[in-house]
Formats: C-alpha cells, sequence, structure tokens
C-alpha cells in the first residue's frame, strides 16, 4: 500500500498533494492509499483530517476511518477508483453561488483561498470558458458574475 505523509502541510497544499497521488494511483492500477494526516493539536482529528475526508466525500471518493479499517484516527485508507479527482471538485459549485451577486477576481479569490492557487485558477478559468462565469465592467472594476 503507497503512503502519503500531509504532516505540516496548509489544508490547500495537502488537498492538491493528494489529487496529485491519488491520479498517479489511479494510472498504475493501485488499489489503495493510505493519508496521514495526523491527530491534529486536540488529539482527536484536526483540520487537515476533517478537510481530506469531506474533499474525499464530496469528489465521490470512497474512503475508510479508523473505525472501519486497520488505520488510526491521524490517517485515512482511501480506495482508489477508475477517474482521477481533482482539486476543483464541488469548488464550481461554491463559486458560482457566491458570484451570483457580481465580484471581483480578487474577492474571488480571497474568499476560497483555502482551495489553493492552482484550483482556484483552474476551476475560475473552466468556468470561463464554459460561459458559466461572464466577465463584465462595473466602473472602474472588472467583475465576475454567475449566468
Amino acid at each position: 500500500m503507497i503512503e502519503l505523509d500531509l504532516h505540516g502541510m496548509a489544508a490547500g497544499e495537502g488537498l492538491e498533494a493528494l489529487v496529485n497521488s491519488y491520479n498517479r494511483l489511479v494510472d498504475s492500477g493501485e488499489s489503495e492509499l493510505l493519508v496521514v494526516h495526523g491527530y491534529g493539536s486536540s488529539g482527536v482529528g484536526g483540520v487537515l483530517q476533517r478537510k481530506v475526508r469531506s474533499f474525499l466525500r464530496s469528489a465521490g471518493v470512497q474512503f475508510f476511518t479508523e473505525s472501519e479499517s486497520r488505520c488510526n484516527i491521524g490517517q485515512t485508507l482511501v480506495k482508489v477508483g477508475k477517474s482521477p479527482i481533482s482539486v476543483g471538485d464541488g469548488l464550481d459549485a461554491k463559486m458560482l453561488k457566491f458570484c451570483a451577486v457580481p465580484k471581483t477576481k480578487e474577492k474571488l479569490f480571497s474568499k476560497f483561498h483555502k482551495s489553493g492557487r492552482s484550483a482556484l485558477q483552474q476551476t475560475f478559468s473552466a468556468l470561463l470558458s464554459k460561459g458559466l462565469l461572464h466577465e463584465k465592467r462595473k466602473g472602474k472594476y472588472k467583475v465576475y458574475e454567475a449566468k
């Protein structure tokens, strides 16, 4: 089994590392990934644990917790599927909802900064190219609004 250690990483950075490792394993045929996120300062699971598990849930990836597998509370056992995943999974819907009222790119990126810069840029560009996000002028500012 392949192990991915996320200790010391910020949530966005950890999720990007998880996605990169997961997608490499999809191509290699490996079936499990042990994600080591740590116990958190409380000793019962921290921010990184919650973010990893929430992301996996929203991406539709099967995973097992300490009560369901041979891992401990500082680990999550991920079942590698046949399709790659993206850090932006679910981010697009959140961005569109936020842009129901026009927002500048700076406000948009500031709101979702924890998702990581590359995921934000990728999702933002995809929404623009699909025509789901529309750019317009509001005075001297460029703002973006969901269609």
